[in-house]
Formats: structure tokens, C-alpha cells, sequence
């Protein structure tokens, strides 16, 4: 039986947190192909880098123990409006980094939402591949924004089995040439 999310059931979740299994890209890395032989020193000391806001302390808890249970360098935060991201007025991406792998939002959130803030990190083109927009409250607009962005849209309560299907299918796909910026998160660890 699939496990949901919720606010309230988030404690205990966090409580008992064990991933489903190892990640793809540990897999990936440990397999003798050529390609992932040539990558493996470079990859060795390198993480999937996702961005994570989220105004709800349990489910920002939970997600992040989650992505770092994975071996993700998490940066997380409350609102967009606090994200180095959503305060610089270009993006940071260039053609030969990015500034995250992922970037996981909730809808819903003070001062800027999670959709505004894809919206304009759309606008400055960023590179990020993969997003992931989450909320209990999807107006039927707000869906169809989102997927158009190319978000994979995820409905509060969520089954964590979908988010780490999402989650693996990201691991799989990765660009692991890919080199990631770190200047506009010197000095910021988010929340």
C-alpha cells in the first residue's frame, strides 16, 4: 500500500525515513561501462545539487531528508524570496554550468509562489532539467502552467514511492559532464 504525505503524518515519516533503494546514480557509478569509468573520479566527489522551497517546516524537513538520504547537496528554503536564485535579476547558468540539477517547489508560499518563481527563473533562462512543483490546492490553470514549464507536478498528500520513482528517473537522466555554479550559493545554506 503506497505511503501519502501529509502535514500531520510528516513527523512520523521523518521518524522512519529509509529510502527504497540505492540511488541510480551510485548504481550508475559503480558500473564498469566505459563511459561511467571515465566519469567516475570526476563524478566520485560530486552530488545531484537540488533547491528545495518549501514554507511547511514538516515538509521541508521530510523532502530534505529525503534528497540528502540520497546523497543530494541540498539548499533549502522557505520562499523564493529569500532564494539567492529569485534575487539576482539574471540567471546564473551559462552555457557551461548550471546552477542546480533540481529544484523542488510548493505552490503555495509567502511573498512570491512556487509558480511565479519558476516562471522567472524560466524567463532567465536557466538551465536547471529538472522541476518538480508540489501543492494540496492545484487550480486546474496552475497545472497546465506548470506542465508547460516542464514541471512534474506532484499533488499534497503525495505518495513518497511516486517522488522516489521521480526521483530515480532524474538519477538515470542526468548529464554526469554536466558542471554546476557554485558563486550564487556562497554564503547561503538557505534557511
Amino acid at each position: 500500500m503506497p505511503t501519502f504525505l501529509t502535514s500531520t503524518k510528516c513527523h512520523l515519516a521523518l521518524a522512519k525515513y529509509k529510502p527504497l533503494k540505492y540511488t541510480n546514480l551510485s548504481r550508475r557509478l559503480a558500473t564498469s561501462s566505459p563511459a561511467v569509468l571515465a566519469q567516475r573520479s570526476t563524478m566520485k566527489n560530486q552530488k545531484i545539487r537540488a533547491i528545495l522551497l518549501e514554507d511547511n517546516d514538516l515538509i521541508r524537513s521530510l523532502m530534505s531528508t529525503i534528497l540528502e538520504s540520497r546523497g543530494y547537496e541540498v539548499f533549502k528554503f522557505t520562499t523564493p524570496a529569500i532564494c539567492p536564485l529569485q534575487k539576482k535579476p539574471e540567471c546564473n547558468c551559462t552555457d557551461k554550468s548550471r546552477c542546480s540539477d533540481i529544484i523542488i517547489s510548493d505552490l503555495g508560499m509567502p511573498s512570491v509562489s512556487g509558480l511565479e518563481f519558476i516562471k522567472n527563473q524560466k524567463d532567465k533562462h536557466c538551465k536547471t532539467p529538472f522541476i518538480a512543483m508540489m501543492s494540496g490546492n492545484w487550480p486546474n490553470e496552475d497545472v497546465t502552467i506548470a506542465r508547460n514549464l516542464g514541471c512534474k507536478v506532484f499533488n499534497k498528500p503525495f505518495n513518497m514511492s511516486e517522488m522516489e520513482e521521480w526521483l530515480d528517473y532524474v538519477e538515470q537522466n542526468i548529464n554526469l559532464d554536466r558542471k554546476l555554479s557554485n558563486t550564487i550559493f556562497e554564503n547561503s545554506g538557505g534557511i
